[in-house]
């Protein structure tokens, strides 16, 4: 310690000599694995950060004030949500029970012509929401790297090498195809995983959106994202489970477009090709030269029925025997 505290002196008598100027009363020169900085507790020893009791009970007395009212003026509910995101780097879970009264502000604010002095309701699901915090706000503190293997058994990290494919429903494929790459990391966990416990987990995602969403604890375009989103990250953590999500570049994920594109394509493409064998039939037309606007007649029709996903497998279906003329 008394070595550091030699560097630490004559790294400032340096920085003062070039002109610099040391805010002496926001420094800590003493050696320390501890130290309270902008709201939080640092501490090198768990490598965590938590909240500083006199910041926990700020924010635990807005929220209480918040869910008193009936109907509290959107500007109260800006101020509360700017509350809990400063809380984010020592709350863990801190982004995903905060979105739902983000989104009913948001709402509010479209329905009042963006008037901060209305006055608004807030969802059920956000005063479930608010209730998280203020349980949590001045628990579990949040990790600032993952921890090491411990000597008690404790697994870090698990690496699988099995796999695994299947289709997805009617219902599910009227989805966006952001919701089911999501979703798609779900099944991944639920399926290769379910066993696991108190570990870390690495997902490898192509999908940029699933990755943002994932990473995030949600995000403000889809709530069909957000709903996903937090029954993966909920799922983990009933399991002890630390989620690391990494987008892998789509030309490197060979194996994954393999394994997508093996034994049940031809099921998955028999629906589309009989619709298309269908409106040929109807309309006297060529099923494998047909033209320009006769095929987009036949997607544009399609598209009214079908999701996004659903009306991408009708495209790579045709595509793989028709030729325009």
């Amino acid at each position: 310690p008394q070595t550091l505290i030699t560097y630490t002196h004559k790294a400032t008598t340096l920085l003062k000599y070039l002109g610099f100027t040391i805010h002496e009363g926001k420094s800590l020169f003493a050696p320390s694995q501890r130290v309270a900085f902008l709201g939080f507790v640092l501490d090198s020893n768990t490598m965590t950060a938590s909240m500083k009791s006199d910041k926990a009970v700020t924010v635990k007395t807005a929220i209480g004030q918040l869910l008193r009212k009936e109907r509290p003026q959107i500007s109260e509910v800006a101020s509360v949500v700017g509350l809990m995101v400063s809380c984010f780097p020592g709350v863990k879970y801190a982004p995903l029970f905060y979105r739902a009264l983000e989104n009913d502000k948001t709402d509010a604010l479209k329905k009042t012509g963006w008037n901060n002095d209305e006055h608004m309701q807030i969802s059920d699901l956000t005063k479930k929401d608010l209730s998280w915090w203020l349980e949590n706000v001045d628990h579990d503190p949040c990790p600032i790297i993952p921890k090491e293997p411990s000597k008690d058994g404790e697994v870090s990290l698990i690496i699988l090498s099995t796999t695994y494919n299947g289709r997805w429903s009617p219902q599910e494929s009227a989805y966006h195809i952001n919701y089911l790459e999501i979703k798609a990391v779900l099944f991944d966990l639920k399926s290769l995983c379910s066993k696991f416990k108190h570990c870390s987990i690495k997902v490898l995602s192509d999908n940029q959106t699933a990755v943002a969403y994932l990473r995030n604890m949600d995000g403000t375009h889809s709530r069909d994202c957000n709903q996903i989103t937090r029954e993966t990250i909920l799922w983990c953590e009933d399991r002890g489970m630390s989620l690391t999500i990494t987008r892998l570049s789509g030309k490197l994920n060979v194996e994954a477009d393999k394994i997508s594109r093996e034994e049940s394509t031809q099921k998955q493409y028999k629906t589309s090709v009989s619709a298309w064998l269908e409106y040929c039939k109807k309309q006297g037309i060529s099923v494998t030269a047909p033209s320009l606007p006769q095929l987009l007649d036949f997607l544009t029709i399609q598209s009214h029925k079908l999701g996004y996903s659903a009306l991408g497998t009708i495209r790579s279906a045709l595509s793989s025997f028709i030729t325009i003329d």
